[in-house]
């Protein structure tokens, strides 16, 4: 995967049939660490970055939102196609995430051996 989210397909993606949202789904499977709803202000931010083109898109609702866990619980409860092409992308998204972090950890973990071993040389050279 090129790192690339198809946002088109996410988009595109209904909620759990019933129209009212997660009920219809199973809400009782997703404890607060799998999954939590926005606030206003939250809601907001996704409005004014682009994510979506206005609160009335949500229905009048805050939306959900899930931690890794809870998008690989949603496995369980998902039954059309496009709703587990969309988990699919989540998850490999939530694996390039770590991926990302992974790396600034090793970059951090290389600048500070950097800094020590210029600092020990910077001190070295004022006392001479």
């Amino acid at each position: 995967m090129n790192g690339n989210i198809n946002t088109k397909v996410v988009s595109k993606a209904s909620p759990p049939a019933g129209g009212g949202g997660l009920e219809g789904a199973g809400i009782h499977r997703f404890p607060e660490d799998f999954m939590f709803q926005l606030n206003e202000k939250e809601a907001n931010t996704l409005v004014s970055q682009f994510v979506i083109p206005s609160k009335k898109y949500l229905g009048g609702a805050l939306p959900f939102a899930f931690t890794e866990q809870g998008v690989a619980m949603l496995s369980s409860v998902l039954n059309s196609e496009r709703a587990i092409e969309v988990n699919t992308i989540i998850i490999r998204t939530f694996v390039l995430i770590r991926q990302s972090a992974l790396q600034f950890k090793e970059l951090y973990a290389k600048l500070l051996s950097l800094e020590k071993k210029y600092n020990k040389n910077l001190k070295k050279f004022i006392m001479l």
